[in-house]
C-alpha cells in the first residue's frame, strides 16, 4: 500500500512541475537570446516563447545573417522585429544584417521596464523566398554597439 502511495506522490509532484514549466517565463542568464528562425514568405514568426526580464536595462536587437533559397548571404534582406510585453506593442525597430539596434525610443525607454517579454519577426521587403534569419536579442544586458534609430 506504501508503494501506491509514494508513487501517487511522486506522479503529484512531476505534474505540478510540468505545468510550471509550461507556465513560467524563460530567463536567459547572459542576458541575451539567440535567435534562429525560417521565415516564410510573407508571413511574421511568432517565437512564442516568453522571456523574463531581471535588469532595467534597455532592449536592443542585433540583425545577424541571413540567407535565402537564392542568396547567402542576403545583404539586401530587410527585417522588421516586434517587441511585445504580453499582447502590448512595446518596441519595435527594423534593419538589415549587420545593425545593432535598439528597440525603442530614446526618450520613452520602454523595454527597460522589467517583467515577460516575447519578439515577431518578419522580413518587410518583398519576396516570394523562404528567409533564414539569425539574430542576437539583448534582453537583459546593455548592447555596446546598440543605436537609436
Amino acid at each position: 500500500m506504501k508503494i501506491f502511495k509514494y508513487c501517487f506522490l511522486f506522479f503529484i509532484l512531476c505534474l505540478i512541475l510540468t505545468i510550471e514549466s509550461a507556465i513560467a517565463a524563460r530567463y536567459s542568464s547572459t542576458g541575451i537570446v539567440g535567435i534562429f528562425y525560417e521565415i516564410k514568405a510573407r508571413k511574421t514568426v511568432d517565437t512564442g516563447e516568453e522571456w523574463t526580464k531581471k535588469q532595467g536595462s534597455v532592449q536592443s536587437y542585433n540583425f545577424q545573417k541571413a540567407w535565402t533559397t537564392l542568396t547567402d548571404p542576403c545583404n539586401n534582406c530587410h527585417f522588421k522585429v516586434n517587441l511585445y510585453m504580453g499582447n502590448v506593442l512595446y518596441g519595435y525597430t527594423d534593419g538589415y544584417i549587420g545593425d545593432n539596434i535598439y528597440l525603442d525610443n530614446k526618450l520613452l525607454n520602454q523595454s527597460a521596464q522589467l517583467g515577460n517579454y516575447k519578439i515577431k519577426i518578419n522580413r518587410i521587403d518583398n519576396t516570394l523566398l523562404t528567409t533564414w534569419h539569425v539574430g542576437d536579442w539583448y534582453i537583459d544586458k546593455t548592447n555596446p554597439n546598440a543605436v537609436y534609430k
